[in-house]
């Protein structure tokens, strides 16, 4: 049996061109570019919800000063704050300079999002 060189773990992760495998998944950016989740909006600005249908499109946006994502409208206006399960990688991943937008699946009085990489 041979000494000791060093271990590395790789897994294989499917990506819209096939499968590829990856050393080490922080340095490639590839934990951001997959987030696609279903969640809601939450502190909701009625005045800004009320102009939003399904179909529509918000930019996710990172309030630096309280580490809250937020949805924002084209106009620049704040729309509510985004809630899903994996929001702490998704701060990770606006603070490393991903782009991410939110898709207006339902509006019933709670706004329902699906939020993907731009």
């Amino acid at each position: 049996m041979g000494g000791g060189g060093s271990r590395s773990t790789s897994y294989t992760k499917k990506s819209p061109i096939g499968k590829k495998t990856v050393n080490n998944p922080e340095s490639t950016g590839l934990e951001c570019q997959f987030i696609e989740e279903e969640g809601t909006l939450l502190n909701q600005n009625i005045s800004f919800i009320r102009a939003l249908y399904p179909g529509d499109v918000l930019k996710v946006q990172l309030d630096t000063s309280s580490d809250a994502v937020i949805a924002v409208n084209s106009k620049g206006e704040i729309c509510g704050n985004i809630s899903i399960s994996s929001l702490d990688q998704l701060i990770k991943c606006l603070k490393k300079g991903f782009l991410f937008k939110a898709n207006i699946l339902r509006i019933n009085p709670i706004v329902s999002i699906e939020v993907q990489s731009d």
